[in-house]
């Protein structure tokens, strides 16, 4: 029998201790900032260096604002490319003891020269202005960050001042001088090669070894930290979602050079907002390059190797920070640097060498810090129980939390980010394109710097929020609230967005005539305003309706359309989402191998753009196919990979379709127990979510159950039950297949006259429909109980048409029961002929 239809599934739209971080929102409230121990609690700290030789300050958090950069950086690139040569000669792990090397080295150019290769970037000291009292913005042992006004030559007679942030080096008598300035001119390097929104871009540097000054100069940001900024208002979950994916991208762009950095003290101190509410990455301090691999191919698990790097302690000769856990005892000794271990993956904590992969560990802990407003591991209050807990994957549980519940798809990203294997998690490229379909907005303050909820956009992003996760009823009064605000504000792209979403919600909730007046709205809007994309949005959207109404025919047409408006405007999801409903409807239409290869074509672009909602919807329905073609075996491991991203994302109902589809298989079976869980399972999820839909699909299969033990008065119950549902909703196609099997248990119970209704009802639905299986189907019982009643002819002419149509369309069970009743009908006629008078 034909599979059954299950509810149309949702697709989103088209298209360390020893740091100095800067934590004070306002420099003149210096007392408000956060510093850690340079010494962690309970641990041993051995130094590896000289001890007469001072660590630098590893790269305190300066706040960024925009400034001037004194070159372009097609100019810079140059210069750039000529120092990495010589950086990548130079080992800055070693010590320099007096011993001499084994073997021959390249020569290593002296920190001046280093120093002079970036002379560009060099500023005077007398441009640099501090205030009297010298506001400082943060202090650590090593250094201070200090809010100064740098003199800028705008090309003018006049002179104007911007304000900056300072960091100035601890530069004293007592440091190795050739040490000190390598390390500050290799931080200066990467920096200076620097050059994407989402990363600290650096004005210039003051250098000058005779008065012991070595500083970096940094636009200055009012705003703070991320921390600091989410402290200083309300902001929504679509507004924490735009920060999270500003560090991704920032991250991304680190790890895609061609030799890629490890930032190394990735968490919320480090990252900024700047003016325009943009997330950017900051302190190099702990940043190395990646020399000996390319991408995201560097793992941990090996061992510690030689890197050039801007971590101030490496280049001293001080090495790794190396960590040494007993679980035996629980003692947990550090030797090294200091290190900041709520950050921390657990290769760093397990004495292996850190790599791309531990700053994706760490850029899950950002999304938890900025989505729940705490630290890692809150309740831990010293670094020896935060060390034994990411040891033992004692991490927080995502669907559990509030606010992390209600976005599916970033506990899922997350989730991979803090897989204990540093090759089984993510690169940022692929987090930031899983990130990119999340719905967002960029925070927005009103003019009194309060944060600003009453946006017509932020209302879109919510209720699109609740959309994906299956809430349509909240969804839908955010899109109404959106639609007002965008319509006192003139804003009529959003209004047609509203409306097109909300026609979404509209045919989940089976409410049919409701979602083509939206829809109707949005591609009027759209069309009038000029939009294509939108207009695609639309006929996409109205081509979903027609398929829930079994209009197969235009909804065809409205996909193709939409598909065309698409690829023309190269636009990934919307291609990919208008894929999948065509190869639904050609699934519908029994045309098995176009419906596989749409929806593989589907897959390959949800694939290649991060969108794990997209692929767990293409699987489910190859799933179906597969199942339609009585591959159980196939289907079933489909199925379970759907279910396994559906659980991730936590999407309840597109869980529910597959847990309902998995006791389909174990139905058809025959393994009765474990389908029944299933349905069980699919019905509780259904029933939660007002689902009416899946409640009449799960209880169809619940009377399937019923019908293969011969209890055929349970059975006709639940057939009845699911008639009543479809009915309601107007679902043609469950109908069909309730009559269908409401006939199959008046057959089986020789009530023939019942039985003919209900199959002659059922036919003429599917041929309404052109759905060929159910129609296969239908006529094989029609003929059946004409046969069974002796009526040879008429059973006759119904067999040999489901014949014709079993092979039109490769239905072999089907071709092999008609074989099997024509016979039976021959034998019965040939008696009934040498039958005596």
């Amino acid at each position: 029998m034909a599979s059954r239809n299950q509810t149309i599934s949702r697709i989103r739209e088209t298209d360390s201790p020893g740091t100095l971080p800067l934590s004070s929102r306002y420099p003149q409230k210096s007392s408000q900032s956060q510093f850690e121990a340079t010494r962690p609690n309970s641990l041993t700290y051995v130094p590896k260096g000289p001890l007469s030789t001072p660590n630098p300050m590893s790269s305190p958090s300066p706040r960024t604002p925009e400034a001037e950069a004194h070159a372009s950086d097609a100019d810079a690139q140059p210069q750039a490319e000529s120092l990495e040569q010589h950086l990548e000669a130079i080992d800055l792990n070693d010590p320099q003891s007096s011993t001499a090397p084994q073997e021959p080295r390249r020569t290593k150019p002296s920190a001046l020269y280093l120093l002079e290769k970036l002379n560009r970037r060099r500023l005077e000291v007398t441009r640099i202005n501090f205030t009297a009292s010298g506001t400082q913005a943060g202090k650590g042992s090593h250094g201070e960050v200090v809010v100064a006004t740098l003199t800028l030559d705008d090309g003018t007679s006049s002179e104007s001042a911007n304000q900056v942030a300072v960091k100035k080096f601890l530069f004293g008598d007592n440091v190795d001088e050739e040490k000190f300035l390598r390390t500050f001119a290799n931080e200066l390097h990467v920096l200076n090669g620097l050059d994407h929104p989402n990363i600290i871009k650096l004005v210039g540097f003051v250098e000058d070894v005779k008065k012991r000054i070595a500083w970096l100069v940094f636009p200055w940001e009012a705003n703070g930290n991320v921390r600091e900024f989410l402290l200083s208002g309300k902001w929504e979950l679509p507004e924490r979602v735009s920060l999270i994916k500003d560090v991704a991208s920032g991250l991304e762009h680190l790890h895609s050079r061609q030799s890629p950095i490890r930032h190394g003290d990735l968490k919320s101190l480090n990252i900024l907002v700047n003016s325009d509410h943009r997330a950017i990455i900051t302190d190099f301090g702990s940043a190395r390059i990646q020399t000996e691999a390319r991408g995201f191919e560097t793992t941990g698990g090996s061992p510690r190797r030689q890197a050039a790097s801007t971590n101030s302690s490496l280049a001293l000769g001080d090495g790794c920070p190396e960590v040494t856990v007993s679980m035996v005892n629980a003692e947990l000794t550090l030797t090294g640097p200091s290190w900041s271990f709520r950050w921390a993956a657990p290769e760093v904590l397990n004495e292996e060498e850190p790599c791309l992969a531990s700053d994706v560990w760490a850029l899950g802990w950002i999304a938890w810090e900025v989505v729940t407003d705490n630290y890692p591991f809150p309740e831990a209050k010293t670094n020896k129980l935060i060390t034994i807990k990411v040891i033992q994957g004692l991490l927080p549980s995502l669907y559990d939390d509030g606010q992390l519940s209600q976005i599916g798809d970033l506990c899922y990203v997350m989730e991979r980010c803090w897989k204990s294997e540093p090759k089984q998690r993510p690169s940022a490229a692929e987090c930031r394109r899983s990130l990119q379909w999340m719905p967002s907005i960029i925070p927005r303050t009103r003019s009194d710097g309060k944060s600003q909820i009453r946006s017509a956009g932020l209302f879109l992003q919510k209720g699109d929020m609740h959309r994906l996760q299956g809430r349509d009823k909240e969804a839908l009064k955010l899109f109404d609230e959106c639609v007002a605000i965008a319509r006192s504000a003139g804003d009529k792209g959003t209004m047609a967005s509203a409306f097109q979403l909300a026609a979404a919600c509209h045919i989940s909730l089976i409410n049919y005539d409701k979602a083509e007046e939206s829809c109707n709205q949005s591609l009027a809007i759209y069309t009038s305003i000029g939009s294509s994309h939108g207009r695609g949005d639309a006929l996409y959207r109205l081509g979903e309706i027609y398929q829930a109404r079994s209009d197969y025919a235009k909804a065809e047409e409205s996909q193709s359309q939409a598909l065309g408006i698409y690829m023309s405007s190269r636009a990934s999801r919307g291609q990919a989402n208008a894929l999948l409903r065509l190869g639904e409807i050609h699934h519908l239409r029994s045309n098995y191998a176009e419906a596989k290869d749409s929806l593989s074509q589907a897959l390959t672009v949800y694939t290649s753009i991060g969108d794990s909602l997209g692929r767990a919807n293409v699987l489910h329905k190859l799933g179906d196919t597969h199942q339609a073609q009585f591959n159980h075996a196939k289907a079933e491991e489909v199925f379970n990979q759907a279910l396994a991203i559906f659980t991730s994302i936590g999407n309840s109902i597109g869980r529910a379709n597959v847990l309902d589809r998995l006791g389909q298989i174990h139905q058809a079976r025959s393994n009765h127990v474990k389908a029944e869980e299933y349905f069980e399972q699919a019905l509780t999820a259904y029933t939660s979510a007002g689902n009416s839909l899946g409640r009449a699909n799960v209880l169809l299969g619940l009377g399937v159950i019923q019908q293969a033990r011969s209890n055929h008065a349970k059975a006709e119950a639940y057939f009845n039950q699911t008639l009543i549902l479809y009915t309601s909703i107007g679902y043609s196609i469950g109908q069909a297949n309730a009559l269908q099997r409401l006939g199959e248990t008046h057959k089986a119970r020789s009530n023939y006259p019942d039985a003919e209704e209900s199959f002659n009802h059922a036919l003429a639905l599917y041929t309404e429909m052109g759905q060929n299986f159910g129609r296969a189907n239908s006529l094989l019982d029609l003929g059946e109980v004409r046969l069974r009643q002796a009526r040879y002819s008429e059973a006759k002419s119904f067999l040999h048409d489901a014949a014709e149509i079993s092979n039109h369309i490769n239905y072999r069970w089907a071709q092999v029961q008609s074989k099997k009743l024509l016979a039976e009908l021959l034998e019965a006629e040939k008696s009934l002929a040498e039958a005596p008078p």
